[in-house]
């Protein structure tokens, strides 16, 4: 879980960066995006949020999402099967707790099969997870918060509700391989 861990310490680091959906005119996030081969105007309609993910994925040699859309992670690494269930509410309970940096992906909007506007593609919102405190799963994410403080979005934590919850993936396994002597 190395490499985890190192993705959590480059996205900690660009903590409160912020800039417009687009990314354009902050350096930061302009580096996000060719740091993963992408352009302002590729990422327009989708903003900078899985952007930031994948940038600070790559940097820590995981698995990373090379497209601007936050439902592209639903296919990166490993699903971990969590159930919004708490695990004290059956005794036979087999799901997996999140572990700090796994993957979260929700849907956004309406409903979960709202569409961004004049694409093809559905809304969505991923983040790194930090914690969990009630109904709500905590993330690290990109282009977060915004319009609470300048309209910007920013590198922040935010909970989202777990009922909206798409799926939680694992980029880095943390089985361990067998020796060969």
């Amino acid at each position: 879980m190395d490499r985890t861990v190192n993705m959590m310490r480059i996205a900690l680091g660009e903590y409160g960066v912020s800039g417009p959906m687009d990314g354009g005119g902050c350096p930061d996030i302009v580096k996000y995006l060719y740091g993963i081969g992408q352009s302002k105007e590729a990422v327009a309609p989708f903003g900078w949020g899985s952007v930031f993910l994948s940038w600070c994925a790559r940097l820590a040699g995981l698995p990373y999402n090379h497209s601007p859309d936050d439902r592209g992670w639903l296919d990166k690494g490993e699903p971990v099967h969590y159930d919004i269930i708490p695990p004290s509410a059956w005794p036979e309970y087999d799901g997996q707790a999140p572990l700090l940096g796994d993957v979260c992906v929700f849907w956004h909007g309406e409903s979960p099969s709202s569409k961004i506007e004049g694409t093809g593609f559905l809304k969505g919102r991923a983040g790194l997870f930090i914690r969990e405190h009630g109904t709500d799963l905590f993330v690290l994410c990109g282009n977060g918060g915004r319009g609470r403080v300048t309209g910007d979005g920013g590198v922040c934590i935010l909970p989202y509700d777990k009922r909206r919850l798409l799926s939680i993936r694992r980029l880095e396994s943390n089985k361990t391989e067998p020796s060969v002597d």
